[in-house]
């Protein structure tokens, strides 16, 4: 016997598909379900009943019923399920779709469908008379039920999908007042996941529901919350919790929304369905996205940067919501170093299961028997690969949250879904809707790959390795219940090691920052002096044992360092700030609070700050490239990056980034293709076991699969290298893609670290390295590439010894020199070597140093400043001076240094003796022992030459400027030569008291040409030592410097070229006229075209550009 209560729940739902087929055709509910079925059966309010018929009106109904049950069921069972109908499953086993598909339906064994037809007029017969029994509601529809019991037959799928939008919904519900404010503050607790959190704010809602004096207008109120999300999930949730209330649905709530079953034992689900790769690429949507989609971000490119053992990479742990690093207090000894190891797994609890044990980990959280204490850990090499980060605004606040390899894959496939919608759309009027998009699942098993014609086959997918079209069908895996987009404000954060070695070589792999935070360890004095420590498995060693460093030092190297580089050049970038800015973390806070109290260790923390933003310590025009008020009116945050507490170390991450955030001027605007980010994808999932790729693999795979040509692989590869994400160097071969850059990093990390641990430590970074090798390397800076076989399990394939030693060439790291007995090559590494300890006898050298100095001027009619000597550009102009061929140099007797060097020189077979002193990195010093007037000049112009080469290597002005030093003495005074005046005059003072006609000074410059004259008669090939005879020739016959452009134009110079140079040497025409001689001398671009670098084309060119005058002096 079927019971009659489960018909009247079909009747009552065929009465909602009804209502579902007359909805119009933009798919949107004109009315709600209650007011169809009111339209048709006249309701009355929740609770009254009708008038009873006689019992033998029943009786009928039951009898017509039980003849005709079996019948119906034949018929409707063999309906089949279509893709946008909604099916009805009563506890009968009876399914009921939309009347459109049921008049379609042609029963079998017969020519037409008048069978069910008159089972159709059965069913409208059977629904007047049970609407008219006693035990029959009027309105069969929905009724309104407890707010309670609908919300919790809803929480299980609330809580998941609220996870995916949990800052930006709980922001929604305390700004409506649906939850207190300790909720927000509940989910901002970091170390517990997402999901977590939605559970709890779930039981919040609960309790609040509860508590309410209208629960069902206070779930009415969160079904709106839940609607803006735009998210189809919560959008269908929020619909049927709105219908059980009675309710309407808001007009902007699209078609694609489920209706809820009003009957208990009855659900209306959506069939199955799923976008399909084949099918997005058979319509040319997928091309069209990768080809023309776009992402728009708002990029913060942060540099961790910091002395060795600052906290920098604990801070990052703050900024990213992170719990800090903890590791075990129960130490166990790795079996091979009989020390304790660096990474050390929890102990075992019987009272937690393995599965809860995995989850509590994955939180940041640790088993409650478990105690933990700070990680001493490994120092940081060079640098990090960059970690991605959302820049979440919350509750008026921001958090900063890593992005994850899942979260990027939604975010993608958010975006390809709009693009499928937006096609099919376009479609409409060829009949090509997103239904051929969605497949029914059952059908799709069905059907063979090899019916599709698209570069996603069987053999792809069959194929080991990793392909581009992989990536693409994990997208589109995630598209049916792709969302909200991700924020478009994102973080780069690079961290990088605090070695003075590694910092020197930070530059070399990594570009401008627009935020360099600054970890500063406020336990010590701002002018306290200590040594620099290297970490590696719980020992410490020194780095440089004569060298001492404080906070002040710290603070000044970065800041002016920062102020001296160039934008960084990305591609896709449609706007980026003037400059960087940097935010100073005083870290180690708990540790000064310890010594003194509270109270006083603000004080210290104020008096700290006003020393470093002092006049006499920051020149002016730098003080507003510091974040100001970063802590009351200290520019110093004071901070503890190892607080334990969740909830205060929330509160200290929400205080930074609300400082951070305040400062627009670090953010730039960036347009990335789609495409790049799949590739990224891609690149990661190629690389999972050996972190590199052949850039040929690389484009023969997305030729195929991404429709990227090779131009665009290579702009994406640059986009990727200059943003740290990767390290990738065509001018090596063969191409690889570091998509690890750690491989690259970590090796010279540990060779450098040679110089530091004891012999058993170095046995964990280079397997059977020998003593000799390491004395050899840190008292002359010299290995042979037999050293590097030692680092066991990091090359392989591609990725050998001699590569890496070729790449270290390439970006002038090292020097190549040949040993004496021509059996193997050694090589020089300069970063290796300990620091000056001002030991150079330079007391009998026959003319005044010329200084270096890097000037900083904000504006035209602003006075220039000097700025301390760029990080990493001595290094650089180290091995750049060996590699020169115009001289042939060797290395004196004396001892060699990281930041000094001593070379002798060979000018004409002379031999002389040069000394370069980086001092304390104020400025460079160059000293030279032989013929002065005769030599100084050609020497000054090989290494402004060398300066500006090692400048663009790692990407800084060439704002360096000769000068001689202050008659005065005065701190930070320099007297700045004008060479085309030959005057000098004093940036700080009054002075100018150095004769124009004092030799010691202005042989550097030269009073006339004198190496290269005789060489004018018989019109030889020229290179750059004859770069000082060109320009005083040039000077004396009255050159115009104006007219320099044209003039290189003529010489064979490209236009580009020249554009380049007009922007290194802004407003410094002479500059631009040296610099446009020495690509000249040089041979660049076309100008062997125009017969060479020789004195008869230099003629030419003077005579073409209308300098004639010029041209018959020479």
């Amino acid at each position: 016997m079927i019971d009659v209560s489960q018909w009247r729940a079909s009747i009552g739902l065929w009465n909602y598909c009804q209502a579902a087929s007359s909805r119009p055709a933009n798919g949107c509910h004109s009315h709600s379900f209650k007011a169809a079925v009111d339209n048709k059966s006249g309701s009355t309010t929740s609770g009254e009943k009708t008038s009873k018929l006689p019992a033998a009106l029943s009786l009928i109904a039951l009898l017509l019923l039980l003849f005709h049950s079996l019948s119906l069921l034949r018929h409707i069972c063999m309906i089949p399920p279509t893709g946008n109908c909604y099916q009805v499953q009563c506890t009968t086993g009876v399914t009921v779709t939309d009347t459109n598909y049921l008049q379609s339906v042609v029963l079998p064994g017969g020519s037409s469908s008048n069978l069910i037809y008159n089972d159709l007029y059965l069913i409208v017969c059977l629904r007047m008379l049970l609407l008219l029994s006693g035990d029959v509601e009027l309105n069969p529809g929905p009724t309104t039920g407890n707010p309670k019991n609908i919300l919790r037959t809803h929480s299980v799928k609330l809580t998941d999908k609220i996870s995916h939008y949990l800052y930006k919904i709980t922001t929604e519900l305390l700004a409506k007042g649906l939850i207190p404010q300790q909720a927000v503050d509940d989910v901002l607790v970091m170390g517990v996941t997402d999901y977590t959190k939605a559970m709890k704010l779930m039981s919040v809602l609960r309790g609040q529901l509860e508590s309410s004096l209208n629960p069902e207008q206070y779930l009415i109120d969160i079904c709106h919350v839940l609607i803006n999300q735009q998210d189809h999930t919560l959008t269908d949730i929020a619909t049927s919790i709105l219908h059980q209330l009675g309710q309407s649905i808001p007009d902007n709530v699209s078609s694609h929304t489920v209706l809820p079953s009003p009957v208990d034992d009855i659900s209306i689900t959506p069939v199955e369905s799923k976008f399909y790769i084949e099918d997005l690429i058979r319509s040319g949507t997928l091309e069209q996205w990768c080809k023309e989609g776009v992402m728009k971000l708002t990029l913060t490119r942060v540099l961790m940067i910091g002395p060795a053992g600052s906290g920098k990479t604990c801070a990052q742990h703050l900024l990213l919501n992170k719990p800090p690093l903890k590791q075990s207090t129960y130490s166990q000894t790795d079996s091979q170093t009989n020390t304790p190891s660096a990474t050390i797994s929890p102990p075992t609890d019987p009272d937690i299961s393995s599965d809860s044990k995995a989850e509590i980990q994955s939180f940041g959280l640790t088993p409650h028997s478990i105690v933990f204490k700070p990680v001493n850990t490994d120092s940081t090499p060079i640098a990090c690969k960059a970690i991605r980060a959302l820049r979440i605004a919350f509750a008026g606040e921001e958090t900063w949250k890593e992005i994850t390899t899942d979260e990027l894959r939604e975010k993608l496939a958010s975006s390809l879904k709009e693009a499928a919608e937006n096609a099919a759309q376009q479609k409409q009027s060829e009949s090509l809707l997103v239904v051929p998009f969605l497949k029914e699942s059952e059908d799709k098993q069905e059907e063979t790959p090899e019916e599709h014609d698209n570069p996603v086959s069987k053999e792809t997918a069959d194929c080991e390795a990793p392909r581009p079209g992989d990536e693409f069908k994990k997208i589109a895996d995630l598209l049916p219940k792709a969302g909200a987009q991700l924020s478009e404000k994102w973080v780069y954060i690079v961290d990088s090691g605090g070695q003075p070695a590694y910092q020197e070589l930070l530059p070399v792999f990594t570009r401008a920052a627009t935020l360099n935070v600054i970890t500063l360890d406020i336990s010590k004095g701002i002018d306290e002096e200590f040594e620099f420590m290297y970490r590696i498995n719980g020992q410490e060693f020194k780095c440089d044992e004569k060298m001492k460093y404080s906070n002040r030092k710290i603070f000044n190297s970065v800041v002016s360092s920062a102020s001296v580089q160039k934008r960084i050049d990305i591609p896709f970038v449609k706007h980026q700030p003037k400059h960087s800015m940097s935010f100073v973390l005083g870290t180690h806070y708990d540790v000064l609070i310890e010594r003194t109290n509270e109270k006083d260790a603000e004080t210290k923390v104020v008096e700290m700050s006003d020393k470093l933003m002092s006049p006499t310590n920051i020149l002016p025009h730098l003080e507003c490239r510091i974040i100001s008020k970063a802590y009351g009116n200290s520019v110093i945050h004071p901070v503890d990056t190892l607080q334990e507490d969740l909830v205060e170390r929330t509160k200290n991450s929400r205080k930074i980034l609300e400082t951070m955030s305040k400062c627009t001027e670090v953010t730039m605007e960036i347009e990335v293709p789609m495409r790049c980010f799949v590739f990224e994808l891609y690149l990661e999932e190629k690389t999972k076991n050996k972190g590199f790729v052949t850039k040929d693999e690389v484009i023969q795979s997305c030729k195929e699969d991404l429709y990227m040509s090779e131009n665009n692989v290579e702009i994406a590869l640059k986009f990727l290298h200059n943003s740290t994400i990767i390290l990738y160097y065509p001018e090596i071969e063969p191409q690889l893609v570091f998509v690890n850059p750690q491989k690259i990093l970590d090796v010279l990390s540990h060779l450098l670290a040679l110089t530091y641990v004891d012999y058993p430590t170095a046995q964990l970074l280079a397997t059977n390295v020998t003593e000799s090798e390491m004395k050899r390397l840190k008292k002359a800076g010299l290995f042979e590439q037999v050293i590097l076989d030692k680092f066991k399990k990091v090359f392989s394939d591609d990725f050998t010894p001699g590569y890496f030693i070729n790449l270290l060439r390439h970006l002038h790291i090292i020097s190549k020199l040949k040993s004496q007995d021509q059996v193997r090559d050694s090589y020089f590494l300069p970063s290796a070597l300990p620091a000056y300890n001002n030991n150079y006898d330079i007391t009998n050298v026959t003319t005044k140093p010329l200084y270096y100095v890097w000037l900083e001027q904000e504006d035209e009619w602003e006075s220039k400043n000097a700025v301390l000597v760029p990080q990493g550009i001595f290094i650089l102009f180290y091995v750049h001076l060996l590699e020169q061929r115009e001289y042939k140099v060797e290395f004196t007797r004396h001892p060699k240094y990281r930041d000094a060097l001593s070379l002798w020189i060979y000018i004409e077979g002379k031999r002389c003796t040069l000394y370069f002193i980086n001092n304390r990195s104020n400025h460079i010093e160059i000293y030279f022992n032989g013929p002065k007037n005769y030599y100084c000049p050609q020497v000054r112009e090989l290494i402004t030459t060398t300066i500006n080469k090692s400048s663009d290597a790692i990407n800084v002005k060439r704002n360096h400027a000769n000068a001689f030093p202050c008659p005065t003495e005065k701190e930070h005074c320099y007297c700045v030569v004008d060479e085309e005046y030959q005057v000098a005059n004093c940036i700080l003072c009054d002075s100018n008291d150095i004769s124009e006609k004092d030799e010691t000074y202005w042989c550097w410059f030269g009073l006339k040409p004198d190496s290269g004259l005789a060489d004018i008669k018989k019109d030889s090939l020229l290179n750059t030592t004859h770069l000082h005879d060109v320009r005083m020739l040039l000077k004396e016959g009255g050159f115009s410097n104006a007219e320099w452009f044209d003039f290189g134009l003529g010489l064979g110079l490209y236009y580009d070229t020249l554009k380049t140079i007009k922007a290194d040497y802004p407003r410094d025409t002479n500059g631009c006229v040296r610099e446009c001689l020495v690509k000249w001398l040089e041979k660049a671009d076309d100008v062997n075209e125009k017969g060479g670098a020789k004195w008869s084309t230099l003629i030419k060119a003077l005579e073409d550009y209308n300098q004639s005058s010029t041209a018959d002096y020479i």
